[in-house]
């Protein structure tokens, strides 16, 4: 090993004063997380890149740095300093600790060093969650939730916004030079804001800086301080978190953190986090795209998915005019795409076009039997002409999305698809409302998807107990 450790005596009894069987009795959550650590952590995946051996202080050992984040996160102590301050509140903690002293930046530095440690510990648990029965992969829910970041709006924006920012700091940090009649106190006050002034204003300065050699776009909108967060749904900045829960004792079997606020181009990332191959899988039309659909069939997985409002060949609003979504498709498997638009003909095409970095299918209609189409004034604008554009991967799914219709609608799928809600939704709500758990405390996307690990470890601990001892 070429790390060192300060002495961590997993048999030592307690400096505390209490009967330490009766103690783990009353709290079975502090022997769960106990056991399951020592049990099973992989010690080397932790010391590869710890060079302590021969100078500097021992660290803390890996074990009891699991098992506080894991216990502190099931009692809802989520920031490095409310965990800092448990050890001296809670005598879980305590115990877990063995009455050593870990400071706040101790428990930040562990969460940011090792990421792919912790999020290998939930894999495994995942791992000896199914040998030992509790999870079967019968059935694997996949939903997510908007889950807000880190990041305040004020240093949020485009580069006009940060410049017009830059000039009001430049304008309070002149004013308080400037300022000379005031006492000792004001002055004390006043040397702070403007050390915090100037602090902002070289944040902005280095942003303004990359905008100008090119490294960033003028007119996008960035973070300065969380530049993974993006705007989700419900207009705030955020990451978008994803779970996959098992039905059978709805642990969490598959979690990570994205910065697309879509779910569309989360089911594959999430299904290849599954250790195995669930046997039925749920997700909500959100979830719905061609690529999921032909994705699923190549790997032979039993996906129950419903067409979303913008997939399914349906008018979104009823002053649209007419445009792909309204045609028929008659013919996607032949050489020869064959579709029927809203006035009746009957249009052909072989080929598939770029377009936008999307393979795509135009069928255009003959513009003279568009002159007397009954239904040309809710079809075409004007005088020009209409195309009809389908991506290629929609077009050619149309068979996978006919047998997913009829898989839904039939009695065996309707009653799968109605387990999904209660599998999933539970979950979200158990830790966003139960357990206050409503934003991230840590910025950029790795470490955010660090303490999602841990989050979703700590919810499988508290059904083991629940399993076990209720």
């Amino acid at each position: 090993m070429k790390g060192r450790y300060r002495k961590y005596d997993t048999e030592q009894m307690s400096f505390l004063i209490l009967d330490v069987n009766s103690f783990l009795k009353d709290n079975p959550l502090v022997k769960i997380i106990d056991e399951f650590v020592d049990d099973h952590i992989e010690i080397e995946d932790f010391t590869k890149n710890l060079n302590n051996s021969d100078t500097g202080a021992p660290a803390i050992h890996p074990a009891a740095m699991l098992k506080v984040l894991f216990y502190a996160f099931s009692k809802k102590r989520y920031s490095s300093r409310d965990i800092e301050a448990g050890i001296n509140e809670d005598v879980g903690i305590r115990y877990l600790a063995r009455e050593q002293t870990i400071d706040h930046s101790t428990i930040a530095r562990f969460i940011a060093e090792y990421s792919l440690p912790i999020q290998k510990f939930f894999s495994k648990m995942t791992y000896i969650l199914a040998q030992s029965g509790y999870v079967d992969f019968d059935l694997v829910a996949i939903d997510g939730t908007k889950i807000k970041a880190n990041a305040g709006e004020e240093f949020y924006g485009n580069a006009k916004d940060f410049r017009e920012k830059r000039d009001r700091l430049n304008s309070k940090i002149k004013n308080l030079l400037n300022e000379t009649s005031i006492t000792k106190k004001e002055r004390d006050t006043a040397e702070k804001k403007l050390k915090r002034f100037q602090q902002s204003k070289k944040k902005i300065d280095d942003f303004l800086k990359e905008i100008e050699s090119g490294e960033k776009d003028e007119k996008s909108k960035y973070h300065l301080n969380d530049s993974d967060s993006t705007i989700q749904k419900g207009n705030f900045l955020g990451y978008n978190a994803q779970i996959g829960v098992d039905k059978k004792h709805h642990f969490i079997v598959s979690g990570l953190v994205s910065t697309n606020a879509s779910d569309r181009i989360q089911l594959i990332p999430v299904l290849e986090r599954i250790p195995t191959v669930p046997y039925k899988i749920t997700a909500d039309a959100g979830y719905f795209s061609s690529g999921n659909l032909m994705y699923a069939d190549l790997n032979n997985m039993d996906l129950y998915m419903p067409e979303g409002r913008g997939e399914g060949g349906k008018r979104r609003f009823r002053n649209e005019y007419f445009n792909s979504r309204d045609c028929e498709i008659l013919d996607s498997r032949s050489k020869i795409k064959k579709i029927r638009c809203p006035g009746g003909q009957t249009l052909e095409t072989d080929y598939a076009g770029n377009d936008r970095g999307n393979l795509t299918y135009r069928f255009y209609p003959d513009h003279q039997k568009c002159n007397t189409c009954s239904k040309r004034s809710a079809c075409i604008r004007g005088e020009s002409y209409k195309c009809f554009s389908i991506k290629k991967e929609y077009l050619e799914s149309t068979p996978l999305r006919e047998k997913m219709r009829r898989k839904l609608i039939s009695k065996k799928g309707r009653r799968i698809y109605s387990d999904r809600a209660c599998t999933v939704e539970h979950v979200f709500g158990n830790i966003k409302e139960h357990f206050n758990f409503t934003k991230f405390f840590y910025r950029k996307v790795e470490k955010a998807e660090t303490i999602w690990n841990i989050i979703c470890t700590a919810y499988n601990f508290r059904r083991l107990v629940n399993l076990r001892y209720l």
